[in-house]
């Protein structure tokens, strides 16, 4: 049997409980002002680099989010939290920098937005009006531009799995910006996932299908690698945090029009073996003992961090040449496109006159018909009074006959 999602505020509600009612209302009023920004918005420069996310219904994730929104917070209120300073590092449309600034923290909205071609203008607008600070990271080599220990909160939401190779000192800098007892959250797709189980049981790929990776230009943006929650929490301790609790959820199944039979035993089934959810949300502190008792690196680490750091530089002169031919083949594609669009327009022209002498022709030849049945109409007439007229007049001549008889007949 089939059973259609409950809405979306009382669905939020019976899950978390009455006492996030206000945290469920501002996030569904802040999901509905981000996604009345999609209609008109060309994202498609979001996908360049990942063409799996071409066609993405970002609709549906916003909405879906939702639930991801109302857990960050309600861990930050059951772990003392409920205002600070909060780095939402890898913000994209800024949904949760805004649901927080409107609950009451200060957020910091950090991305790389200048790469993406004002594609997410109308949420930058939409988070500055809202008092969030906005920081548009547009070189990431010298790390995050912020000052040591200057937030309360550091949060990354499903963006650890986008980073190739070592996400070491991407973590890394998000300790240092932490403050001593500062709480960092990191989120990130699940990859012991029920349905990814399933499908590599069933030989099918779990990550973007390989034709849209192959695709894509560099450097590519999807998934390069999602995590255990234990390797989540190694991680974390690895970099100086310790970690306070580790959470699981389902969400997506939140903007299914129906939940059928399989999806509900798939979520009682879920329910009961958590470590199979599709997120993990890891949370910890990050401590004074810890951050000075981190392990430390190995004694050839020096030598392994330069010949990498010569590997990224080679990296950024190959992008910045591949960059550069890209742009020399963008121009030229605009350039036919715009020759493209004259010839367009020459035949809509075309097309157009066309049409106006179709439209002249037909309405001559309505008034022909017109004239045409008005003749015949008229010939109908005479053809009517004749038929009326013609007995009467052989009557007439019988008798004019009858009194004059004709002048060459016998006297």
């Amino acid at each position: 049997m089939n059973s259609a999602p409950a809405s979306g505020a009382d669905n939020l509600v019976a899950e978390f409980g009455e006492n996030c009612r206000d945290i469920v209302d501002v996030v569904c009023d802040v999901t509905c002002q981000a996604i009345a920004l999609l209609p008109g918005s060309d994202l498609s420069e979001l996908g360049r680099h990942n063409y799996g996310s071409l066609n993405f219904n970002y609709a549906s994730y916003l909405r879906a989010s939702e639930s991801r929104i109302v857990l960050l917070v309600k861990t930050l209120r059951e772990l003392n939290i409920r205002s600070g300073k909060v780095l939402d590092q890898g913000s994209l449309f800024g949904n949760f920098a805004l649901a927080l600034k409107r609950l009451g923290y200060e957020t910091v909205a950090s991305d790389s937005y200048a790469p993406l071609g004002g594609a997410c203008d109308r949420w930058l607008d939409l988070l500055q009006s809202n008092g969030v600070t906005i920081v548009d990271i547009k070189d990431y080599s010298g790390g995050l531009p912020f000052a040591d220990a200057s937030f309360d909160v550091v949060l990354s939401m499903s963006v650890i799995e986008h980073i190739p190779n070592t996400p070491r000192h991407y973590l890394l800098d998000l300790a240092r910006c932490l403050k001593l007892n500062g709480l960092m959250a990191i989120e990130t797709p699940n990859l012991a996932y029920q349905y990814k189980r399933e499908a590599l049981n069933e030989g099918k790929g779990i990550f973007f299908p390989i034709e849209m990776q192959f695709e894509s230009r560099v450097p590519f943006s999807g998934h390069h690698r999602e995590y255990l929650a234990c390797e989540i929490e190694w991680m974390m301790k690895r970099v100086g945090i310790a970690v306070d609790r580790t959470l699981l959820m389902d969400y997506s199944y939140r903007v299914l029009p129906v939940h059928d039979a399989k999806v509900l035993q798939d979520l009682a089934f879920r329910s009961a073996h958590p470590d199979q959810r599709e997120l993990i949300l890891c949370c910890g502190r990050k401590t004074q003992q810890l951050r000075d008792s981190a392990p430390p690196l190995p004694a050839n680490a020096g030598s392994g961090m330069a010949a990498e750091e010569g590997f990224y530089k080679s990296a950024v002169v190959v992008m910045q040449k591949q960059c550069l031919e890209s742009d020399a083949s963008r121009e030229a594609l605009v350039a036919q496109c715009h020759q493209i669009q004259i010839e367009v327009n020459k035949r809509d022209e075309m097309l157009r006159q066309q049409h106006e002498t179709r439209q002249q022709q037909e309405e001559m030849l309505r008034q022909q018909q017109n004239e045409i049945q008005a003749m015949q109409t008229l010939a109908q007439e005479f053809r009517s009074q004749i038929e009326f007229l013609t007995p009467k007049t052989l009557a007439q001549r019988a008798a004019f006959r009858a009194l004059w008889p004709r002048s060459d007949s016998p006297h």
